[in-house]
């Protein structure tokens, strides 16, 4: 095909000779331009053709790589380099004989040259594109299935036994795999080398092409080489997550629930079995990663090598692609692997994509000259979810399936107090990530690149460094992570707390006789502070430090018509209360998604108490009440105000308020509100009230407060 190619070529070139009286030089140029460009396209379709036969010979098998041999090798002729198959070696020397001749057939002057350029960087922008498509196939075959990944979603039997999620991919194997992609590899190192031996010649002084625009042409390929090598990297670190999901998380879940099941009442001991096990499951995870990068590197080596060997390009270029490529993975696989885990714990997906539909304002003009058209509205999509290949969002999606699967693992296999328990330790694995991921993906970098252990230099001018230049991006997700996680299980614990207060108000007296028999808070306060007194304890175990913030406080005696500001029992006026309430800030009752905690316990019962009594403070809003249940939740309000203080350190501030302030305000709204909805019209907080309320709560504390007391120690917290 080449021969009668290029004897197509020299007649075309012979016959404008001939015919030189009859056309001029121009058209001359035409029509040699012309048969050679038809000629050059011809190659490239039987080449095409050749590469299809030989695929459908071998059944279209991904398993199957191409032999040394090309398609169209002889059996007596030697064997070709493995990749050589896909590029087309007589095109680029086509090129050169073309451009070869025409320069001895005409003239060579400056406008000439600009014609032959502009014949061959379109007749090699072609070859690119050719070769692009070839390789992309190629390399298509190598792709986990995405579109075939998806979780088989977890359904409880008849005798209510959790079916565990299977996964339906496939993928090549592993060995065969390595195989193709070493093929795609070496195709590229040859791609390069023979552009560069093709500019070498076009730029000798006996075919006079620009040595420049010869150097285009060897930077071009060595982008399209750069491209392929990305997206190679992109798949693998995409297969990544799919095994990450598969190998790690799917058996971290089981592994949990198997453990809960035969776990005893030892909460250190089931504790300690459940770190262990975050332990196991990321070194796992980083295990998968190192391993991803090893293959990547190995996949490259011997094309780099030979590419740097037989070429005058410096290897530490070809290496500097992957290095960034891996470096910018990594962090997305890092992104996506903390995003991940929140999906586990409970939370919503943080890439989740959405659709804006955006209505446009138009100019008064405009909508005169559209008065007799319907109306149009501009729709803009806004994709904000993470996905490795910008081509097909939709495998991102498939994964994040997988993610969800794991989740329903967990919330189908256990009860919710069990689960919240599996939230914290997903959150300790969040943390453990954050002290630990960032060094072991440097040692991984520095052993398969061969670079400095230090982070400075390993990672200089990358994304993977803040810009504060003390918390490196990553660490920073997986906290994130870890502070949202923590977040979730506290306002899940606070809306618990709600659900028992709020209980409580339909217990209330619906008369004012049995006012006369208040002499405790309400059983319902004292089962919410429970939960908050376990959470204190949880909280000291995994944060250390002291689980209360002191002694139960003293109720004050003087009148205090707002509470307690800080625990202490300071004494305030009315007049100050009411300036102080003026000017308090509102603290928002949930954190926005980005903010992160600085985890502690005081933060984590602000957060429950918070959540508990804005619960609180609305169910009261849907409820009317006598004068005696206006007197029983006054003693309520004390009670809990006065605990307060117990629980949280008087110094803690969030945002810059008064933690204990901020809360004991929440609780005399709640108090006001049922003021406003008491149907006796004398409901109110006077000083006498108040007192009484004062003196209920200092009498049952005082009885509860003694060694021994099995109520007491239902909330409080005897020794830090």
């Amino acid at each position: 095909e080449k021969d009668e190619s290029l004897q197509e070529l020299d007649t075309a070139t012979a016959t404008a000779t001939a015919t030189t009286t009859a056309l001029n030089k121009e058209e001359l140029q035409s029509m040699a331009m012309g048969a050679a460009t038809r000629a050059l396209d011809r190659i490239l379709d039987a080449h095409m053709i050749q590469v299809q036969e030989h695929r459908f010979a071998l059944g279209d098998d991904p398993a199957i790589v191409l032999e040394a041999k090309g398609p169209t090798a002889v059996v007596d002729e030697a064997p070709m380099e493995k990749g050589a198959a896909f590029v087309p070696r007589e095109f680029l020397d086509a090129i050169l004989e073309v451009a070869t001749l025409y320069g001895m057939t005409f003239s060579t002057t400056a406008q000439d040259n600009e014609s032959l350029t502009e014949f061959i960087s379109e007749a090699f922008g072609s070859f690119l594109t050719h070769i692009r498509s070839i390789l992309l196939d190629e390399s298509s075959q190598l792709v986990m299935q995405g579109h075939d990944v998806a979780a088989t979603l977890s359904k409880l039997d008849d005798n209510d036994v959790l079916l565990n999620p299977t996964v339906t991919a496939s993928k090549v194997d592993e060995d065969v795999a390595d195989a193709k992609e070493e093929e795609i590899s070496n195709a590229l190192t040859l791609l390069v080398r023979m552009v560069q031996e093709m500019a070498s010649g076009l730029a000798l002084p006996e075919v006079g092409v620009n040595p420049q625009f010869c150097e285009t042409l060897v930077t071009e390929a060595l982008t399209v080489a750069d491209s392929m090598v990305t997206r190679r990297i992109y798949q693998k670190f995409y297969d990544l997550r799919i095994n990450v999901v598969k190998t790690c998380l799917v058996p971290f879940a089981e592994r949990l629930l198997e453990q809960h099941g035969n776990s005893t009442n030892d909460k250190v001991v089931a504790a300690a079995q459940q770190q262990q096990l975050a332990n196991s499951t990321l070194s796992d995870c980083l295990q998968l990663v190192d391993d991803t990068i090893r293959s990547i590197v190995a996949a490259g080596a011997g094309g780099n090598d030979q590419l740097a060997g037989n070429t005058n390009i410096d290897n530490s270029s070809i290496n500097h692609t992957i290095k960034e490529a891996v470096q910018e993975n990594i962090r997305q696989f890092t992104d996506w692997l903390a995003g991940a885990l929140e999906v586990v714990a409970g939370g919503e997906r943080s890439g989740t994509k959405c659709v804006v539909d955006v209505s446009t304002q138009m100019d008064e003009d405009e909508q005169g000259n559209e008065d007799d058209e319907e109306p149009k509205m501009d729709s803009e999509i806004a994709p904000v979810s993470f996905s490795v290949l910008d081509d097909d969002a939709r495998d991102a999606e498939n994964i994040m399936e997988l993610v969800d699967s794991v989740g329903l693992i967990l919330k189908r296999g256990t009860s919710k107090m069990a689960g919240d328990e599996f939230s914290v330790t997903i959150a300790e694995m969040c943390r453990l990530a954050q002290n630990s991921i960032m060094e072991n993906l440097i040692q991984s970098m520095a052993a398969h690149f061969g670079t400095a252990k230090k982070r400075s230099r390993l990672f200089e001018g990358g994304a993977l460094l803040a810009q504060d230049e003390e918390e490196d991006e990553i660490s920073e997700r997986f906290r994130l992570a870890a502070s949202r996680i923590f977040a979730l299980y506290a306002q899940q614990k606070g809306a618990a707390a709600a659900a028992i207060l709020v209980s409580g108000l339909g217990q209330l007296p619906a008369d004012d006789t049995a006012a006369l028999d208040c002499e405790a808070p309400q059983e319902c306060a004292i089962l919410a502070l429970e939960q908050v007194k376990a959470l204190a304890l949880e909280c000291s175990e995994i944060f250390g430090g002291p689980s209360r913030a002191g002694i139960v406080p003293e109720m004050d005696d003087g009148p205090f018509v707002g509470g307690l500001s800080s625990g202490m029992g300071a004494m305030r006026s009315s007049l100050q209360f009411d300036v102080d309430r003026i000017f308090k800030e509102k603290l928002p009752g949930f954190l926005h998604p980005s903010e992160t905690l600085d985890l502690s316990r005081n933060t984590i019962l602000f957060l429950m108490l918070n959540v508990a009594l804005r619960g609180w403070y609305e169910g009261v809003r849907a409820c009317s009440f006598s004068n005696g249940a206006f007197k029983q939740l006054q003693v309520n309000v004390e009670f809990l105000k006065l605990m307060i203080g117990h629980y949280i350190d008087e110094n803690y501030q969030v945002q810059g308020n008064d933690a204990t302030t901020s809360l004991t305000n929440l609780l005399s709204d709640t108090m006001a509100a049922v003021s406003e909805r008491c149907s006796d019209e004398s409901c109110e907080t006077d000083e006498f009230t108040l007192q009484e309320s004062k003196a209920v709560v200092r009498d049952f504390i005082s009885r509860v407060s003694s060694e021994g007391n099995d109520i007491g120690a239902r909330f409080i917290i005897d020794k830090d």
